[in-house]
């Protein structure tokens, strides 16, 4: 909540909480200011639920008489099954405005492998010509034979970033032969944890294909265990997702292509010009303790 600036806003998964809506409320009416709800979703959730979870959101945000109290929202991540018609719809009778209805955009997730080893620091061994075109999706600890591993990337679909101990050289040239076949989906690379060396008959290999260009993913290495492997892997991937002009930049231009840019103004607008709120004991409470931590 801020003073002066006239508006309280509920940002994540708590969304989707209903005892977390009223507790806002109850925030934003002792602060005398109006309330905004930022929601995210899942890709993978259906029309249904978008729409069922949006009506709940609303629902919980009405007073006796069916009046909400939530003035607009912006749904992030909405996926490409939302019912963006029935979420306006849902909302219009409401009476809250949609101030942006963002569908997933993968490219802003995304990161390249060449991303990847500068964050973490990692040695690239082998596949140099790949690195800067693979593009990863999401990590994938390599905890079960190569089959079952084969199996799950399958499942799972490209983008994969597989970790496995250098002492796993079967892993190594199985990810590397499945990526060939037409049928299997690409992988992002492969990261060696332990910091060991391959071994010798598996560097061979590896060393002959790579000076013909026929390592088509990039083999990174750290010298940590497989877990720390992962935890920084996932540490990486938000950090890079996170920064970056060209990023921010696309960012913003998927957030201006999905926003009410008319509702968006006369928000910001009317904020602009409200200077005195209404000094409410809670408002009037928080004031006397803010300063008193200056």
């Amino acid at each position: 909540a801020a003073h002066g600036r006239g508006f309280h806003v509920l940002v994540g998964g708590a969304y989707n909480s209903a005892a977390s809506i009223q507790n806002h409320l109850t925030i934003s009416a002792a602060l005398g200011i109006d309330f905004y709800g930022v929601g995210s979703f899942p890709r993978t959730a259906a029309a249904a639920e978008i729409t069922h979870t949006v009506g709940a959101a609303l629902m919980a945000a009405s007073d006796s008489h069916g009046h909400c109290r939530m003035k607009g929202v912006v749904l992030n991540r909405l996926p490409p099954a939302a019912d963006l018609p029935a979420i306006r719809e849902a909302l219009a009778k409401r009476g809250v405005q949609p101030l942006a209805l963002m569908p997933y955009s993968p490219a802003l997730e995304e990161v390249t492998a060449v991303e990847i080893a500068h964050a973490l620091k990692a040695e690239v061994r082998y596949g140099h010509a790949a690195i800067s075109r693979v593009k990863m999706k999401y990590p994938l600890v390599a905890t079960l034979p190569l089959p079952e591993m084969l199996e799950k990337i399958q499942k799972q679909g490209p983008g994969a970033m597989v970790i496995t101990h250098a002492g796993r050289g079967d892993m190594v040239l199985g990810l590397l032969g499945a990526i060939r076949s037409r049928g299997f989906p690409p992988i992002a690379g492969i990261l060696l944890s332990g910091g060991g060396e391959l071994a010798p008959v598996v560097q061979s290999i590896l060393s002959h294909r790579d000076e013909a260009n026929e390592v088509d993913v990039p083999v990174l290495s750290m010298d940590t265990n497989t877990f720390s492997v992962a935890q920084a892997l996932l540490g990486a991937k938000h950090n890079v997702v996170g920064g970056g002009i060209e990023r921010i930049e696309a960012a913003v231009a998927h957030f201006d292509a999905s926003a009410n840019s008319d509702a968006l103004n006369a928000l910001l607008s009317d904020v602009s010009h409200r200077r005195d709120l209404p000094l409410t004991p809670r408002l009037f409470q928080w004031q006397v303790m803010n300063t008193a931590r200056r």
